[in-house]
């Protein structure tokens, strides 16, 4: 079965220029090992002086044959974040359409390149609802309407909705995890390292819940002591995934 590495990947505040890539190489040795097919996003600590989500993601390309992850095109994703794709699963090899599709968007965060290092938006860029649009229509267009499909999604840093959700009690029997973090306070989830950024995802997250149809679950990779499931049809004003999905943020091991 496919695997999904769901970002901090490195953590590039403590890796020298000369050989933070080479980490990669590490990362991904196991998976090579098993021949296990696989994709990743980027986080926060994989944009750093040091090191990039692209280059992270073309020396992933390089030494990983079974890698699924891609760089979205030229103009879509914003500064730092170029990791917006999706990987189409079929059910049997003849199918002439997939069953899933599995979504990566890149929430970019952290620092950019290089001695003079500034901070880089921590949200799903805005261009990436306009190409999330595109590519909607392209797969309805050649593939039929998108309920006879499922689908999944993946990002690092939680969309900034999450924290409404939260305000209602976790059920440890509908909503089961860790849940050891709060996920409240400056960068927990998207748009919050600094207070003005408030929302700055609401393009992304309305895109989201308009072009993607059949939605069951978004997995997030960015609290570092929780797992919890938090069910969307509670708060149906969100839009969460239809009546059966959930937000996922998931332990970093």
């Amino acid at each position: 079965y496919p695997s999904v590495l769901n970002g901090d990947l490195i953590t590039g505040e403590n890796t020298f220029r000369e050989n933070s890539t080479t980490l990669i190489d590490e990362i991904v040795a196991p998976l090579n090992a098993v021949k296990v097919p696989f994709s990743s996003t980027q986080g926060n600590h994989d944009n750093q002086a040091n090191i990039s989500h692209a280059e992270e993601i073309l020396r992933e390309q390089k030494v990983a044959p079974l890698s699924y992850t891609r760089m979205a095109p030229t103009g879509v994703g914003g500064v730092g974040g170029p990791g917006n794709y999706w990987v189409p699963v079929y059910k049997q090899k003849t199918d002439a359409s997939p069953a899933l599709i599995l979504w990566f968007f890149d929430s970019r965060g952290g620092f950019s390149l290089g001695a003079n290092s500034t901070s880089v938006s921590d949200w799903v860029d805005t261009s990436v609802a306009e190409w999330l649009g595109s590519e909607t229509r392209a797969m309805n267009a050649a593939w039929g309407p998108a309920e006879k499909r499922g689908a999944l999604a993946f990002v690092h840093i939680p969309p900034y909705v999450l924290l409404s959700l939260l305000e209602i009690n976790l059920d440890s029997e509908s909503e089961p995890g860790l849940n050891a973090d709060s996920l409240a306070g400056e960068g927990s989830v998207q748009a919050t390292t600094i207070a003005s950024d408030s929302d700055k995802d609401n393009v992304f997250w309305d895109a989201v819940n308009e072009n993607i149809k059949n939605l069951h679950a978004v997995f997030s990779g960015h609290g570092m002591t929780n797992l919890l499931c938090r069910n969307g049809s509670i708060l149906p004003a969100i839009q969460i995934m239809g009546t059966n999905g959930a937000l996922v943020t998931s332990r970093k091991m």
